[in-house]
């Protein structure tokens, strides 16, 4: 050892823990469903190893397709 005395004690290293999907941060959402549709829709995104992330964004580009795009004029 050097003798130098550290600043602090452990802390959170730079650049350290799961990174973002998409590479931005997401925000939480909260909707209600009938149970058989959360079991479901758990069940398939397990089977498929696909994060809800993901489904909701595949899904909403689907609905976008079939039914028109929807979002304001920017």
């Amino acid at each position: 050892m050097t003798g130098e005395k550290k600043a602090g004690w452990g802390g959170a290293r730079p650049e350290a823990g799961r990174k973002p999907i998409c590479g931005e941060r997401g925000a939480y959402i909260t909707m209600c469903a009938p149970q058989q549709t959360i079991s479901e829709l758990r069940m398939f995104l397990l089977h498929q190893n696909m994060p809800y992330a993901i489904f909701l964004i595949e899904a909403l580009q689907l609905m976008k397709e079939r039914y028109g795009d929807a979002s304001p004029e920017q």
